[in-house]
C-alpha cells in the first residue's frame, strides 16, 4: 500500500537535515565554501522523480542541470539565478520557478534560503 506523507517544509529543523559543503556534481561554490542542507522526502523507485527540502547559506554557486530539471518553490530567503544565456530568475518567498534540463548558470543566494524542489529526468 502506498501512503501519503505530509510535512511542514518551513518548520523542518535544519538540524534534522543532512549538512555538507556544496561540491560537484551537485553544484560548485564560487566564493569560498557554501554550506547546504537537504532532506529527501520522496524518490521514485526508478529515480526519475525526487522531491525534498534544500537549504543553503549565503553565497554564490554555479549549477548545471544537465541530467535533470528542477521545479522549485522558495520557502524563505532570496536567490537571483542568472543563466549563461543572460536570463535572470528572481526567487523570493512564495515564488515558483522551473529550471529545465540543460539549464546552466549562477545562483546568487543573497541570504540563507530554503526551497522545496522536485527534480525530474
Amino acid at each position: 500500500m502506498t501512503r501519503s506523507k505530509s510535512f511542514d517544509a518551513a518548520r523542518l529543523d535544519a538540524r534534522e537535515m543532512r549538512e555538507r559543503l556544496l561540491q560537484l556534481p551537485e553544484g560548485e561554490a564560487l566564493n569560498g565554501e557554501l554550506l547546504v542542507r537537504s532532506e529527501t522526502l520522496y524518490r521514485a523507485a526508478d529515480g526519475a522523480v525526487a522531491g525534498g527540502i534544500w537549504e543553503a547559506e549565503q553565497g554564490l554557486a554555479r549549477f548545471e542541470f544537465l541530467e535533470y530539471g528542477e521545479l522549485v518553490y522558495l520557502i524563505e530567503g532570496h536567490i537571483v539565478a542568472m543563466s549563461d544565456e543572460g536570463e535572470e530568475t528572481i526567487l523570493s518567498p512564495g515564488v515558483c520557478a522551473s529550471f529545465p534540463r540543460g539549464w546552466v548558470g549562477v545562483w546568487d543566494i543573497t541570504v540563507r534560503s530554503r526551497k522545496f524542489a522536485v527534480s525530474f529526468r
